[in-house]
């Protein structure tokens, strides 16, 4: 029998140290297998929590509009041309998405202090709060779930995406600073009981 067709779903955390601080055991995941697992959870999860989504928390905003709206809620006030840009869109598309938000009053515009040419999208408190809902109710779903668990579980969850988010952010570079004090909320950093 081959690694791959030994390969368990449920050998992912036995088989693989989250966090490991020796660079020399740095290894590559070669196995399709484990890379495909990992996709699957991930699905699974993205589809748990988002069932959870409010009803018609979007009614009668285009996709377009809703990744405006998602882009202006995690970034500073910009100029179309930077949200255009942002969404590799056109500028005339970009336009006709923020012009539409405005006036359904999600978006402002504001005319910068310094130089009255550039004038800049930002959220209105209903903009923030379309872009907010869906992440309080995912956010509840995630609480319910991890207080089923036991702390050493919600901590080896809490490290492996930490080691997931670093790994994706990275420039390439392998990174061994995975240590559970670098990881808000671990072991290391709060207090709970075992």
């Amino acid at each position: 029998m081959t690694p791959k067709e030994n390969h368990q779903p449920t050998s992912l955390s036995q088989d693989h140290e989250l966090g490991d601080k020796d660079a020399s055991n740095h290894t590559t995941i070669t196995d399709p297998s484990l890379i495909d697992e990992i996709v699957v959870h991930y699905r699974r999860v993205g589809r748990a929590l988002r069932a959870a989504d409010p009803a018609d928390w979007a009614a009668g905003l285009t996709m377009p509009q809703l990744r405006v709206l998602f882009l202006l809620g995690r970034s500073e006030p910009m100029p179309v041309g930077s949200v255009a840009e942002a969404m590799q869109i056109s500028q005339p598309s970009a336009t006709e998405s923020v012009d539409r938000l405005v006036r359904a009053g999600l978006v402002t515009r504001t005319t910068c202090q310094n130089d009255r040419r550039v004038v800049r999208t930002a959220l209105t408190p209903e903009g923030r709060d379309i872009v907010d809902r869906p992440w309080e109710a995912r956010r509840a779903v995630l609480a319910e779930a991890l207080s089923r668990g036991t702390s050493r579980q919600q901590d080896v969850i809490a490290r492996g995406l930490s080691t997931l988010v670093q790994l994706l952010e990275a420039d390439g570079e392998p990174d061994t600073d995975t240590s559970a004090a670098a990881i808000p909320g671990s072991q290391a950093t709060r207090k709970v009981p075992r």
